[in-house]
């Protein structure tokens, strides 16, 4: 979504739910289904499907729509997370339905979970010295 945001300024950005009379233009960001799989021993990959809508300006506006397609290849191709690091966008493809423009983009993350193992709590040794004649 930010980097929606700093490419399209002039575009009202929604991530949750789009209510009735909302002000075109504007993008409409759903994740689809994410997925997980395991890879080797603690390491997993996550992929994050979106589907980003767009409402042009002037209704059915496929010459818009078109436009704003070939410029979300390259605004989502490499987006860069508040943290830092740099996602690579892959799988893109667009339709266009019922009037909406549906660009579709994959984000793959690559995990590593760290289990913590609880202590088994407090134990006390007593010493005791020995006297050798």
């Amino acid at each position: 979504m930010l980097a929606l945001k700093n490419n399209f300024p002039n575009a009202k950005i929604y991530g949750e739910e789009i209510r009735e009379g909302f002000i075109a233009p504007c993008f409409f960001v759903k994740v689809l289904e994410p997925t997980e799989t395991q890879m080797l021993g603690t390491r997993y990959l996550r992929e994050y499907p979106f589907d980003v809508h767009y409402f042009p300006r002037q209704e059915n506006n496929n010459e818009e729509m078109n436009d704003i397609a070939d410029q979300l290849f390259r605004v989502l191709e490499y987006v860069t997370l508040a943290n830092g690091d740099l996602l690579h966008g892959i799988k893109m493809y667009y339709e266009i339905v019922d009037g909406v423009l549906h660009f579709f983009v994959t984000f793959n993350v690559s995990l590593r979970i760290i289990e913590t193992i609880d202590s088994m709590g407090d134990i006390t040794i007593i010493e005791k010295l020995k006297e050798v004649m």
